[in-house]
């Protein structure tokens, strides 16, 4: 279920208006454009939305998902992508923490999770903003991009859909499940660039070196200081060493 435009500031955006103003639960409702005039990624960041590439957010009702699968829900949708991807390219595809897809070590897909409550009924909405690149990606960022057809993906968009909406309804089917945490986080290690190797990890204040030592229980990256001591990281951005 979902809808398709030409041309939308922010599919973000456009489905959360949708989810304030909608009479009905909006679960599993996809949204889609051909480009975004005011894309956003993470923090605020600009992200490039030209026509080629795969804009599209789902909004999914979590108002009954227990708290311990809504913590490692982004990395369940990463699993996801990450699964799509290496359906359409031959090439190695793997996932950084949080939930980043790389192609041969370089970023082809962004993510952006926001959380609204419906004003009147008080249901709990989760907007999955996805961008991947297909045609073409962003020649100006901090670490290396990349997009599909540079690795000899010659489908459409509609294509990539298909096989992104199927991969994505497969890691939610069990998240209400005792068991969803566990095989997320061991399907998200399975693919993982990086654990047991040296990182780096930006947060809003400081900067942090150590070893990416594993994932604890709620999907976050425990960091190994030089020390021995550990440290729990909720968000940041990661850079190989």
């Amino acid at each position: 279920m979902g809808a398709h435009v030409e041309s939308v500031g922010s599919t973000n955006l456009e489905l959360a208006k949708l989810f304030h103003e909608s009479g009905r639960r909006l679960d599993r409702y996809w949204l889609t454009s051909d480009e975004q005039v005011m894309g956003r990624g993470r923090r605020e960041r600009n992200w490039v939305s030209p026509p080629g590439n795969l804009y599209a957010s789902l909004c999914l009702d979590v108002s009954a998902v227990p708290d311990r699968s809504m913590a490692v829900l982004p990395l369940a949708i990463g699993v996801a992508i990450q699964k799509c991807v290496a359906s359409l390219v031959a090439n190695p595809v793997l996932l950084k923490w949080p939930n980043d897809v790389l192609i041969d070590g370089a970023k082809c897909c962004g993510l952006l999770l926001e959380r609204h409550i419906h004003p009147q009924s008080g249901d709990v909405g989760l907007i999955v903003g996805i961008g991947l690149n297909v045609a073409s990606h962003p020649p100006d960022t901090p670490y290396p991009a990349t997009h599909l057809s540079a690795h000899g993906f010659a489908g459409d968009l509609s294509t990539v859909f298909n096989h992104l909406t199927m991969c994505v309804a497969e890691a939610l089917a069990n998240w209400r499940s005792p068991d969803f945490v566990a095989d997320v986080t061991g399907q998200w290690t399975e693919h993982a660039k990086g654990i047991g190797e040296p990182v780096v990890v930006r947060l809003a204040n400081e900067t942090l070196s150590g070893i990416f030592d594993e994932l604890d229980a709620q999907g976050r990256l425990m960091l190994r200081m030089a020390n021995g001591d550990k440290r729990s990281i909720t968000a940041g951005d990661v850079f190989f060493s």
